[in-house]
């Protein structure tokens, strides 16, 4: 411990042992990992990848949050990312030179 902590009142603390807490958040991430499988399984370019696999990709996704009329990618952006929508909508535009 980096301090010690002493009650200076009658105190009463909730307490939560490290394996358990551990616990509850590897059973949360399974939890999540499984709902990103199976968003993945209806999924046309993921139908023939061997469960492995799309566990493997499920494991590295992340969820990102856009607020309305922001912007994702941008025309001309390097693209270093693959985006699924998940919910919502998106619009998609493009200028063309001429």
């Amino acid at each position: 411990r980096q301090a010690t902590v002493r009650a200076s009142q009658v105190s009463q603390l909730w307490c939560l042992e490290r394996k358990d807490f551990r616990g509850v958040l590897a059973e949360q991430e399974k939890v999540f990992l499984d709902e990103k499988v199976h968003f993945l399984s209806q999924i046309d370019l993921f139908k023939n990848l061997l469960p492995s696999n799309v566990e493997k990709i499920a494991d590295v996704m992340q969820l990102k949050s856009y607020s309305q009329g922001e912007k994702i990618v941008k025309q001309g952006d390097a693209g270093d990312a693959f985006y699924m929508i998940a919910a919502g909508q998106v619009v998609a535009s493009q200028q063309l030179n001429g």
